[in-house]
């Protein structure tokens, strides 16, 4: 009996309930697909955003996915009198053998072979001029095959193409080491970013405009405390589908968690978790740990400082919790 995550996209299991625009999604609209995984029912999601379920589920026995689908495909068939090369896995479909595969009755793999030089013929005996005279090898002894006298180049050969080989060959090896000094320069600066305990204990925000963020939040939004975005789950899951996304020219979540100064490690970790958990929601729990005095202002000020006023206008969806009066303060006492 198949399980129904979500009443709204029953009839469609490879797509989810969107709240925010109040329609079914595809599920690869907003998650990776996975080799050797389809996507579970309703990708897993209620309704609510709630997950009771992993992201992916494993092909089943006689299917695959190769991570290009969205569903596990049934294995193929060979025809018949025609012998399987590879059999089909969870990630790779059957591989039949072809004809000119089959050698005395048993399927093997095409072997990739040299094909043998010409040896050098004797030229006129007139002496040509000196920079073109050619060096006439001896016959081979019996003992070496033709494979052997091919993997290596002529003796006292100096033509052309031998020395484009060797250029070519020295500037890839500077490229090659000219990309792992850039790469391992990055890294160190990345690390530089981050101490041991990942988050900095005094954490002094960059100059930010106050006047722009008080014109898109109420002051009494920016006065809550940060758990209450994480109890919004309608807010926090359009944050995340916001600044989650990684393909965006727009900063991101990452920008967020180096602007809260939670180090590369600590990110790259995070981003490795998000068919678990959204990385951005995990940014906000640990802040909220961290820094439990952070107000929703805050994380505004935050997003203004990293040019992502968009979702300054979201957090502008939390409701307000209205100032109780004097009488009904009493009234409550």
């Amino acid at each position: 009996m198949m399980v129904v995550y979500s009443k709204e996209c029953w009839a469609k299991s490879d797509t989810y309930w969107n709240s925010q625009l109040g329609q079914c999604e595809p599920c690869e609209k907003r998650f990776r697909t996975k080799a050797g995984y389809g996507f579970a029912q309703n990708c897993g999601l209620q309704d609510d955003g709630g997950r009771t379920v992993p992201l992916h589920k494993p092909c089943e026995n006689g299917t695959f996915n190769n991570g290009s689908f969205v569903a596990c495909r049934k294995c193929r068939s060979c025809p018949p009198g025609q012998q399987a090369l590879a059999l089909c896995n969870t990630t790779t479909d059957t591989q039949c053998c072809e004809k000119e595969m089959v050698s005395h009755g048993k399927c093997r793999r095409p072997e990739t072979t040299t094909p043998p030089r010409e040896a050098p013929t004797d030229r006129d005996s007139n002496p040509g001029p000196p920079c073109c005279e050619a060096t006439v090898l001896p016959t081979a002894p019996p003992e070496l095959t033709s494979q052997s006298m091919t993997s290596l180049p002529p003796e006292g050969s100096s033509g052309p193409s031998y020395h484009y080989a060797w250029i070519a060959a020295v500037l890839l090896l500077f490229l090659v080491g000219l990309l792992q000094l850039i790469f391992k320069d990055k890294k160190m600066k990345c690390y530089r970013k981050g101490d041991p305990s990942h988050v900095k204990k005094n954490m002094n925000l960059l100059p930010h405009k106050d006047k722009k963020v008080d014109e898109l939040l109420a002051p009494r939004i920016q006065e809550a405390p940060l758990q209450t975005v994480l109890d919004n789950l309608d807010v926090l899951e359009e944050l995340v589908m916001l600044l989650d996304p990684e393909n965006s020219v727009a900063k991101t979540t990452r920008h967020v968690a180096t602007r809260c100064s939670f180090s590369a490690t600590w990110i790259n970790y995070a981003y490795s978790m998000r068919d678990i958990k959204s990385p951005l929601k995990s940014v906000l729990e640990a802040v909220t740990t961290k820094f439990p005095e952070w107000t929703v202002g805050h994380l505004a000020r935050v997003f203004h400082d990293i040019d992502r006023n968009d979702a300054v206008a979201v957090l502008a969806k939390l409701k307000e919790k209205p100032r109780l009066h004097s009488q009904e303060v009493l009234l409550l006492y």
